[in-house]
C-alpha cells in the first residue's frame, strides 16, 4: 500500500517497516530494527503548542491514540517536510501490548492544495497583493475594534491611476501588467507590517493604514 507501515514492540522498537516507510524515512528496515521509532524520526524543531509525532507515538504505545485530525511533519529521505496523519492499533491489548502498528498517511499534496486555495482565494494572483475580498474582511475587523475602543483609529485610502487604460492600449496588456507589479513593489516599501495594501481590480488599489 502507498502508506507507511511500522511495527513496534511495546516499548517502540521497529520490528518490521514497508518499503513507503524506508522511502519516508529515508533508512532500510535493517538498520531500524530493534531502535526506538520516535528517537529515528527526523522531525522539525518543535514550536510551542506544535504537535510532535513522536510525543504521539510514545501516548499511543500507552493507550492513548492520536487524534486523526493532527497532522504531523516529518523529513523524508530527501529531507523535504511532509505532513502525515498518524494512526495505531495495538495488538494483545487485552492482555497487556506486546505490538503496535503505526500507519503514517502522507496527506502533503492536500495541504500544498488547501494552501494554494485559501491563498488564491485571498490575493491577488497578478501582484500577490490581497484581494478586494481579503481587504473587506480586514476593514471589517479594523472597524468593529474601533468600535470596542475608541482610542483605536485607522485610514483607508483609496488610489486610481491615472490613464491607465493608455498604457495598455499603446504598449500592450503586458506592459501593463509589469506596470501594475512595479507599483505594487513601490507602494509597500512605504507600509509598515500590520498596514495593508490590495489590489481592488483592474488599476484601483486601497490602503489601509491601522
Amino acid at each position: 500500500i502507498g502508506d507507511a507501515v511500522i511495527t513496534t514492540n511495546a516499548s517502540g522498537d521497529v520490528m518490521y517497516m514497508n518499503r513507503a516507510a524506508e522511502s519516508l524515512l529515508g533508512t532500510r528496515l535493517e538498520r531500524m530494527l530493534m531502535r526506538s521509532l520516535p528517537d529515528q524520526l527526523s522531525t522539525p524543531p518543535a514550536e510551542d503548542d506544535t504537535p510532535s509525532i513522536q510525543a504521539a507515538i510514545v501516548d499511543a504505545l500507552t493507550g492513548t491514540p492520536p487524534d486523526q485530525r493532527t497532522i504531523f511533519t516529518v523529513y523524508d529521505s530527501h529531507r523535504r517536510a511532509r505532513q502525515v496523519k498518524l494512526a495505531c492499533t495495538l495488538l494483545n491489548a487485552h492482555t497487556g501490548t506486546n505490538e503496535a502498528v503505526f500507519v503514517l498517511h502522507d496527506v502533503s499534496k492536500e495541504q500544498t492544495y488547501i494552501r494554494e486555495t485559501a491563498w488564491q482565494a485571498t490575493h491577488d494572483e497578478l501582484t500577490g497583493l490581497v484581494n478586494r475580498y481579503e481587504f473587506e474582511h480586514r476593514l471589517s475587523l479594523l472597524l468593529s475594534q474601533n468600535n470596542r475602543d475608541e482610542t483605536q483609529c485607522g485610514a483607508m485610502l483609496y488610489l486610481d491611476l491615472d490613464q491607465f487604460k493608455v498604457i495598455n492600449d499603446t504598449s500592450s496588456h503586458s506592459a501593463g501588467d509589469a506596470m501594475l507589479r512595479a507599483m505594487s513593489t513601490m507602494l509597500q516599501q512605504n507600509l509598515h507590517l500590520e498596514d495593508t495594501l490590495a489590489r481592488l481590480g483592474g488599476d484601483e488599489f486601497a490602503i489601509l493604514l491601522e
